[in-house]
C-alpha cells in the first residue's frame, strides 16, 4: 500500500474537507502516475487535503487483499484525518475505473461495520462488476484502444483468482443489496460513451433509480475508458475532465442520496 498527500499544508489552519481517492489502473499495470498528475493539478486550484491510495495488485495481490487495503486506508484516514491537514468534517470518497470500485465496495463495508460514510461518492467509469458477465458494450471493448476485452478480462480473472462467489458485492459492487444501497451518499457517475464498462454504470443507476434514488449521472459524449488522463485528446475529454473537478467540489454540498 502507497499512499500521497497533496496540499498538506501546515500555514494553513487545519481544513474542515478532506478527499480520500482510489487511483485506477492498478488491475492492468500499477502504473497510475497519469492520474496522480491530475489529482496534483486539482490541489492547485481546489484549498482541500487530497488523501491518495495506490493499493497492490494482481496476480500477486488478488481479492480480497487490494479491496481490504482500501478499506484499512480509508478507515484511518477518517480516523487520523489531522495527520493529513484536515478536521474531516466533510468527507468525499472517490475513484476511477478499479479505484471507483473500490471506493463504492469499501462504502458498502463501511455500512456494515458501522464506519462514518463520506459526504459524496465520485465514481469515474468504475469497474462495478467483476464477473464474467459480459455485456454489449464490453464486446464493444475488442476496439477500444485503453481497456481492450481481453485485457479486461484477463484482468478480472487475475484479480478474482479462486473466488468463486461473483456476487459478493465487495468483489462486485454491482450486486450490492437494495437495502445498502439506499444508506449510501450521494453518488456522481461519469463513463465514457465508449466505454467497455459503460453497461455497468447504466445497470446501477437504473437500480437506484428503480429505488427512487436519483444519483448524478452523465455518459461523456464521445469519450473512452480513463478519460481523467486525456484532456487533451479532444474538447469532449476536456469537457468531460473539468465537470468532474466541478462535482468535486460540489459534492461537499450534498447532503445524504438526494
Amino acid at each position: 500500500l502507497i499512499y500521497f498527500i497533496y496540499f498538506l499544508n501546515k500555514k494553513f489552519p487545519l481544513s474542515q474537507k478532506l478527499v480520500i481517492y482510489f487511483v485506477g489502473g492498478e488491475y492492468l499495470s500499477n502504473n497510475s502516475s497519469v492520474i496522480k498528475k491530475v489529482i496534483k493539478n486539482w490541489s492547485n486550484d481546489f484549498p482541500v487535503p487530497i488523501f491518495v491510495v495506490q493499493y497492490s495488485s494482481p496476480p500477486t495481490k488478488p481479492y480480497p487483499h487490494p479491496f481490504n487495503e482500501c478499506y484499512y486506508a480509508y478507515a484511518w484516514a477518517v480516523t487520523n484525518c489531522q495527520m493529513l491537514g484536515s478536521l474531516a468534517e466533510q468527507v468525499v470518497l472517490a475513484g476511477d475505473s478499479a479505484g471507483g470500485g473500490f471506493a463504492l465496495s469499501v462504502c458498502l463495508r463501511a455500512i456494515k461495520e458501522g464506519l462514518r460514510l463520506p459526504q459524496g461518492l465520485l465514481l469515474m467509469y468504475p469497474t462495478l462488476n467483476n464477473s464474467p458477465f459480459v455485456s454489449a458494450s464490453r464486446f464493444f471493448g475488442y476496439i477500444d484502444p485503453f481497456l481492450p476485452f481481453n485485457t479486461m478480462q484477463r484482468s478480472q480473472e487475475s484479480y478474482r483468482d479462486s473466488h468463486k462467489n461473483y456476487e459478493d458485492p465487495y468483489l462486485s459492487p454491482i450486486f450490492a443489496s437494495d437495502d445498502d444501497l439506499r444508506k449510501l451518499p450521494h453518488i456522481h457517475i461519469m463513463v465514457g460513451q465508449f466505454d467497455p464498462l459503460l453497461d455497468d454504470s447504466v445497470l446501477l443507476v437504473s437500480r437506484l433509480r428503480h429505488k427512487g434514488i436519483y444519483p448524478t449521472f452523465v455518459i461523456a459524449r464521445e469519450c473512452s475508458h480513463g478519460f481523467l488522463g486525456l484532456s487533451n485528446v479532444s474538447e469532449q475529454y476536456r469537457s468531460a475532465c473539468q465537470i468532474v473537478f466541478q462535482w468535486l467540489k460540489r459534492a461537499f454540498q450534498m447532503e445524504g442520496n438526494q
